[in-house]
């Protein structure tokens, strides 16, 4: 049995019905350009995972998220949500009160308004807070065998060049999924939040979960000012 360690940083969006439901998907939208949403300026986003050393590459590799799915293909057991992360990822669908709807909703999970789907069926699910303004929510899976299957595949619209194909990595493996500026800019840090809305005003269903963030500190959680679920609201 393997084990690999799942973070969650950045402007993504998770998509939870019930505490009892038997899948979880995270969705990062494409925030590739220069979005303006009501006068404030979303300074571009990079979506990109970065996986530990796999059976044949003795060093991590970054790879952009440019209209894939993810997974693991060799969980084992099912989804377990411990408390921290219901008391720790505030609910989108209350923070969008009084914010202009952008558009009907659509299910239309491709590029270019989708980045990255993660999904998966089994795992167990925790958050804390980094710096007291946004979660980073973790996700432990243990795996069938001994390595750890990581799988990316093309979601509809996927462009030429995004990468696809299946990693086998070292356990115990680390996976970073992550959608954050490049530069952080004080000056627009508060316009993040609006990636969670534009995507949830596409997204067929916004996440019913807690209005407001508590929960533990992130222990040495760096210099990461956006985790998932961003509770600066402009």
């Amino acid at each position: 049995m393997g084990i690999v360690t799942i973070s969650f940083v950045g402007v993504c969006t998770h998509f939870v019905e019930d505490p009892d439901a038997v899948l979880h998907r995270t969705v990062l939208v494409n925030g590739s350009g220069q979005n303006v949403i009501d006068g404030i300026d979303i300074p571009p986003h990079l979506a990109s995972m970065t996986i530990s050393p796999t059976v044949d590459f003795p060093e991590n590799q970054t790879l952009s998220l440019m209209g894939q799915n993810v997974g693991v293909l060799n969980g084992a057991g099912r989804i377990v949500y411990e408390e921290s992360y219901f008391h720790t990822v505030p609910g989108l669908a209350a923070q969008m009160a009084g914010i202009e709807v952008l558009s009907p909703p659509i299910s239309d999970l491709s590029w270019p308004v989708v980045a990255s789907v993660f999904t998966t069926a089994s795992g167990t699910f925790s958050a804390c807070l980094r710096d007291g303004k946004a979660a980073e929510v973790t996700l432990v899976i243990e795996t069938t065998d001994p390595t750890v299957k990581v799988t990316l595949s093309p979601l509809p619209g996927n462009p030429p060049g995004a990468l696809t194909g299946d990693f086998e990595l070292v356990s115990p493996a680390s996976v970073t999924i992550r959608n954050s500026a490049h530069m952080e800019d004080m000056a627009t840090a508060r316009a993040h939040f609006l990636l969670h809305y534009l995507l949830a005003a596409q997204f067929p269903n916004a996440p019913q979960i807690p209005l407001s963030l508590a929960g533990f500190t992130c222990p040495q959680y760096g210099t990461d000012s956006v985790g998932c679920s961003d509770a600066n609201y402009p």
